[in-house]
Formats: structure tokens, sequence, C-alpha cells
């Protein structure tokens, strides 16, 4: 009928693309924020999804990490989007990938300045994905091609971020041993240990013993990691993988593939932030895995950076063929 307009209505595919972007763009635009405020827009843009598809918060906020357009510091409960960067990716040829806060302004900026009206020297490619927000690839021509561009739209150039992340990661030793000692949380708390062998978190009373401690009640999930001395207040995945390392369980598979290979390790035990952010700046990629699954994936890591993240986490990189799985 005349002057009424039909919505199309989208599949679930489109849907959690858009919801991805939407979310994005909503924590760019406010910049700052308590997991609070976090959750409750996480909850209203993804609560159409059906039960199994719809993401964790958790899950969102790592993922969202890992590709560099978020800061979480889950002790005080905040969040932050980070700046905007355009990340030179390995073994990729002159491409580079948008990480950081992506306001309307920016995604603007983007589109107009890598138009052909504007320059011959570079392209934006977008990549949408239902696994996280649409990734902005730009093909360039020449290093001062790329860094004019950058400058352009109010981002930083990085020619090789992953490679640099990759020799200055710290050790998971470090990470443990500048934790601040702390007491255990009130009573009230039920506690969980990790298993580091059957990867799993078990039911704990008693004494401590070497390892991680989840201890759950109201608001977040507090960690500690008592090392045989002290309880240290930590990062719930730099406590899986000292426990890990303590136990001397080998975690972390590189499945090898024509041009670099694939960074797999238990869901369980997922990379910590930096090394996580190190991987994904490989590729741009989100790490591949859903909720229960039993590993997580990061795609397209050079050997050399898988080695140095595996070192950094106290393992021996365990190399193997590629697979589909």
């Amino acid at each position: 009928m005349a002057g009424i307009s039909r919505t199309r209505h989208l599949d679930p595919w489109e849907r959690r693309v858009m919801s991805h972007d939407q979310f994005l763009l909503w924590l760019s635009e406010r910049g700052t924020g308590s997991w609070e405020s976090f959750k409750a827009a996480h909850s209203w843009l993804f609560g159409q999804a059906s039960q199994d598809r719809r993401p964790r918060p958790s899950w969102t906020a790592y993922l969202l990490s890992s590709l560099g357009h978020l800061e979480v510091d889950w002790r005080d409960g905040a969040w932050s989007a980070t700046a905007p960067c355009v990340a030179g990716l390995p073994s990729a040829g002159a491409t580079a990938v948008l990480v950081g806060s992506r306001p309307k302004v920016l995604i603007d900026r983007v589109t107009r300045y890598s138009s052909p009206d504007v320059t011959l020297d570079l392209m934006s490619v977008e990549h949408s994905r239902a696994d996280g927000p649409t990734g902005f690839y730009i093909q360039y021509e020449s290093a001062p091609a790329v860094e004019m561009f950058s400058a352009r739209i109010g981002a930083r150039f990085e020619p090789a971020p992953a490679a640099r992340l990759s020799r200055t990661l710290p050790s998971i030793d470090s990470f443990v041993a500048s934790a601040r000692i702390t007491a255990d949380p009130p009573r009230g708390y039920s506690v969980e240990r990790l298993d580091p062998v059957a990867l799993t978190w078990v039911t704990h009373d008693g004494p401590l013993r070497l390892g991680l401690y989840k201890y759950k009640g109201y608001g977040v999930d507090q960690f500690r990691f008592f090392d045989g001395t002290a309880t240290r207040d930590v990062d719930r995945d730099v406590g899986v993988w000292a426990t890990l390392r303590a136990a001397g369980v080998r975690a972390v598979r590189y499945e090898r593939e024509e041009i670099n290979g694939t960074l797999v390790v238990p869901w369980i035990a997922r990379l910590p932030l930096l090394q996580a952010r190190t991987a994904v700046l490989c590729s741009g990629l989100p790490p591949r895995g859903a909720w229960g699954a039993p590993w997580i994936r990061y795609v397209n890591v050079p050997r050399s950076i898988a080695r140095r993240i595996a070192s950094s986490l106290g393992q021996e990189l365990l190399i193997s063929e590629g697979t589909s799985a």
C-alpha cells in the first residue's frame, strides 16, 4: 500500500553482526563506563539472540579487548575505549586493520579519506562477521600513504604491533609476582579451585594449596593465586596460566599451515589480554570459540610470535599440522 514502508526482517547472522557493531559504536561514543553499564547495554543489544547463541558479557569484553577496542579494569569494575590505531598485519602484504575506538565521526572519515575521489594510494575493505564487530582493513601502496590516512582520520599508525608486543611480553611469573598480596574475601563467598589436569573448577573446602581459587559472591568473581606462601589478587587468565605452569601442564598448540598458523588453547585457558592482543593483531580477526566449546583459536599467527607467546606463559609450543577442527 502507498505510504506504508515495510521493515526488512534481519536473519540471525545479520542481527549478530549489527549487535556487535552497534555495541562497539555505543562504547566508542560513551568512552568510559562501569561494568554494570556494560552489562546492561549488552543485555539490551544481544537479548534477542537465542539463549545458546547469546554471548556472555564477559566473553564480549574479552573479545573486544583482544581486538584492541577496549580496556577493562576488573578490579574496579570499569571499562574504557582505546585510542584509534591503524595496525599493520604480518605476512599480509601492505595491509592494516583499524582498531580502537570507532565513533561515527571516525568511520565517516575512514569512508571519506579512503574514497577514490580522495586517494588512489589505498582503499578500505569492510569484513562483516557474526562473532565480532565489522573489521575495517586498509590496503595501501606505501607507508607515507597509510601514515597520511591515519593522521587524517585521527589515528596513529603502527607498522608491526604484533611483532613489537611479542618481544616485550612479561613472563607469567612476573605477572604473579607483581600482583598484590591480599587476604581471603569475607565469609559468605563460595570457593572453587582450578583443577589444572581436568581443566575444570571444583568445589574447595579446607586449607589452600598451590593454585588458583575463584570466590563467587556479590558482583564480579574474585580470583586469588596461592603461591605456596602468600595469596595474591590476580587476573583470572593470568591465574589460570600460572596454575598450568606450576602443574607442568602443556596447553599451547600451534597448527602449522602453509603461511603462518593457528594458535590453539583450551577454552578455560584463554590467553591473557596482552598475549591475546598480540595474537589477534596478526590477523585483525577475533579469537574463534563459542561458550562451552573445547578450544579457542587465534588465526594467522607467525610461528616466531607464537613461540614468544608460549614462552611468556612458561609453555613449550606443541606444533602439529593444520586442521579444520
